[in-house]
């Protein structure tokens, strides 16, 4: 197993000066000293932004402090746009690594084991993909990597999550090291007909996290150009599943393990189904959604016969 000594982390995002639900403390700081805890001998680089408090973290190494591009947005009731901000502290701790691999987590996620390196050394053991752009395959976790091959229109291709990687330092350069995404396509949707009534609030032409892949991807010679984030052409879902599966391996949150206060809830545990290498089968998860509709359903139909 890999030596704490050869990984570099970096934490990167606002810091967090609240507690959550199991983490009563200052989230940031408690993410920071569990990765001290896994990993003694461990590279630890905080990168967020300039004029952010972050004289009380004493478990880093070295703390990045990068000016922040701000979110973007399209027409000003909309959900703002963060994925430059991913991309601007991730690269800007990456820039910093200086160990041979490197794990990239959010600042409001906290580790819970090594598990993932487990991951990552069987996936040094798989042929290379004629799809790869990576080394080898970098450790993700699940819980926004979709499953195109789903039947669901919420089953985006390209669509790796963002929260937690692990690889080769070198291979999350190539990963993170992409240009900024454009305000024309952040405010694409503002000019464009909509394909689906999905992301009504979201106006940029692609989820982030297809923006961060496909930008990788063609800045490494492989250029695949989505109509938009909604895209399932067969061609475009073929090409997806050999890419993805060619340059990562998917880990379920609760394997890899970490702890997601933000997401890890009962709302969001129903589009289980939607991940790659989901832990519960689809068809179960997928009755479970239904038969819930239909119980609140009927509540609001009895609810509103009392009155």
């Amino acid at each position: 197993m890999l030596k704490s000594k050869d990984i570099s982390v970096v934490m990167q995002g606002p810091v967090m000066h609240e507690g959550v639900d199991a983490f009563p403390f200052p989230l940031t700081h408690t993410a920071l000293r569990k990765v001290r805890a896994l990993l003694p001998d461990a590279q630890i680089i905080l990168s967020t932004w300039e004029g952010e408090n972050t004289s009380y973290l004493d478990s880093a190494d070295e703390v990045v402090l990068n000016p922040d591009p701000g979110a973007q947005r399209g027409a000003p009731e909309m959900i703002p746009n963060n994925v430059n901000r991913q991309i601007v502290s991730t690269l800007g701790g990456l820039n910093k690594a200086t160990r041979p691999h490197t794990l990239k987590i959010r600042s409001d996620i906290v580790l819970q084991s090594l598990d993932f390196v487990r991951y990552f050394e069987s996936g040094l053991r798989q042929a290379i993909s004629e799809f790869a752009i990576f080394r080898s395959r970098i450790v993700a976790n699940n819980f926004s990597s979709r499953n195109p091959l789903i039947r669901s229109p919420a089953a985006y291709t390209f669509h790796p999550s963002d929260h937690v990687h692990f690889g080769f330092t070198e291979d999350l350069l190539k990963l993170w090291d992409i240009p900024l995404q454009p305000q024309e396509e952040a405010a694409w949707f503002d000019h464009h007909p909509r394909p689906i009534t999905l992301r009504l609030h979201e106006t940029s032409r692609l989820a982030p996290e297809q923006y961060l892949f496909l930008s990788a991807l063609a800045r490494n010679g492989h250029r695949i150009e989505l109509v938009d984030f909604a895209d399932s052409r067969p061609m475009v879902v073929e090409q997806s599943e050999s890419y993805l599966e060619g340059n990562f391996i998917f880990v379920p949150d609760r394997r890899f393990a970490i702890h997601f206060a933000k997401y890890h809830n009962f709302h969001h545990d129903k589009f289980e189904y939607l991940r790659r290498n989901s832990l519960v089968p689809p068809h179960r998860l997928r009755r479970f959604e239904i038969a819930k509709s239909h119980v609140i359903a009927l509540g609001r139909l009895l609810t509103s016969s009392l009155h």
